[in-house]
């Protein structure tokens, strides 16, 4: 057993316990090393803000456009599709001009570097980041001196904050619809260190005064009882939201857009190269990558190495769009079962909830992990994910996943390092 780094594990345990008010530890498995980067791929990470940013503005102009009557009305009905009336068409018609900015604060997921699977707003993982760093920084035998990131994403977001309001943040954060609760906890505690205050913590951020709202979906921003004061502080200038109160950055259909017939006009080369292939999944089929369409017959008729793609739910029902519960791998269905699997999804389309097919882009590592009972580092091969902290600022921080499944995501099993 190596003592040392027993150790440290549980100096991990112990840290997130104390700032999250839990009683779980870490939850994970940590690489014995940083993530291996090079300074050319930071910088890519770093250069890929400005067409995230450029691909979020024109998804907000072609949502609203459809909205208005001016494109095709299909295109905001599929993001509509399965929400309940009431925060439908007509809530968000009277939205005012305000209310419809682009994220400030969103991580990406990345099967291979710039190939984005996702762009979470604000997304989960914030604190695994975070708890990375400071044990890297704690632990320079072990892990050396940091090369690309200087200080702890908790630090770099709070200044990238106080740029982005141009005064003190006071922040209310909306945390039970959080995946990881009390990784938001935990995050927060840190990010108080660094002069962020928060509703509920600090005497300065109270329901009238915070001037920064964070939720991990769209309803929950609804869901409470200052909303609709913070949408009349929001139109005056004294209320910024991190994730809009629009529905349409919660959906995994944007990401189909800037392919699609209906839509592709608006998007740039660059913008559709910051995806793998997307494609909206419609009633008679799809629309392929060499232009032509192909029927859903087709595409289980065709053999498993061929069938590259994962199917996912696109919608906006946080009961199914969240911890990869709706995202299905095409290779590893037989015909018969992609062919089932895939008629219940056309039925499910019929009623107006959405869903994509796109390209499966995994990249296989090996990495050495310590054992957490052992200290010991254990080599594992498996996908890789990263993700990229972006902020008002730019790229804010880097971690990734290394999971031997084809959906990669945190589990006891899981893998992870950060960019350091």
């Amino acid at each position: 057993m190596d003592n040392a780094r027993t150790d440290l594990m549980q100096q991990i345990d112990a840290d997130f316990n104390t700032y999250s008010g839990a009683s779980t530890g870490f939850e994970t498995r940590i690489a014995a090393e940083p993530c291996q980067l090079s300074d050319q791929e930071i910088v890519g990470c770093a250069d890929r803000y400005q067409t995230i940013k450029l691909f979020q503005q024109h998804v907000i102009e072609v949502f609203r456009a459809s909205l208005q009557g001016e494109i095709d009305p299909a295109v905001s009905e599929g993001i509509l599709g399965d929400i309940i009336p009431c925060f439908g068409k007509a809530f968000h018609l009277q939205l005012p001009d305000a209310a419809w900015s682009t994220p400030v604060f969103f991580r990406t997921d990345e099967a291979a570097l710039g190939q984005l699977t996702e762009i979470q707003c604000s997304g989960s993982g914030w604190d695994l980041a975070q708890t990375l760093y400071e044990c890297y920084q704690n632990n320079p035998q072990q892990f050396g001196q940091p090369q690309h990131f200087t200080r702890p994403l908790a630090e770099n977001y709070a200044t990238a904050l106080k740029t982005h309001l141009g005064a003190d943040p006071l922040v209310h954060h909306l945390a039970d619809n959080a995946s990881r609760p009390h990784g938001v906890r935990y995050f927060l505690q840190k990010a108080r260190q660094h002069g962020v205050r928060y509703m509920s913590y600090d005497e300065e951020a109270t329901a009238k005064s915070c001037n920064f709202v964070r939720s991990h979906d769209f309803f929950s921003i609804l869901h409470h009882n200052f909303y609709q004061d913070r949408l009349q502080r929001c139109q005056n200038g004294e209320v910024s939201f991190d994730l809009p109160p629009v529905a349409v950055f919660d959906s995994k259909l944007i990401m189909a857009w800037p392919f699609w017939s209906k839509t592709r006009q608006y998007f740039s080369d660059a913008e559709r190269a910051l995806f793998p292939f997307t494609t909206v999944i419609e009633r008679d089929g799809m629309e392929w990558e060499d232009g032509n369409r192909i029927s859903i017959d087709q595409f289980a008729s065709i053999s498993n190495n061929q069938r590259n793609y994962f199917v996912k739910y696109a919608g906006t029902d946080v009961a199914v769009n969240w911890g990869s519960k709706a995202v299905f791998s095409a290779r590893s269905m037989s015909g018969n079962k992609i062919r089932a699997h895939m008629e219940d999804v056309v039925k499910d389309i019929t009623t107006g909830r959405p869903w994509v097919m796109q390209k499966s882009v995994l990249t296989n590592a090996t990495v050495p992990s310590l054992c957490p009972e052992t200290g010991a580092t254990e080599s594992v091969t498996g996908n890789a994910k990263w993700s990229c902290f972006y902020g008002p600022t730019g790229h804010l921080g880097l971690f990734a996943m290394y999971r031997n499944h084809h959906k990669v995501h945190g589990s006891e099993e899981t893998v992870i390092s950060i960019a350091y």
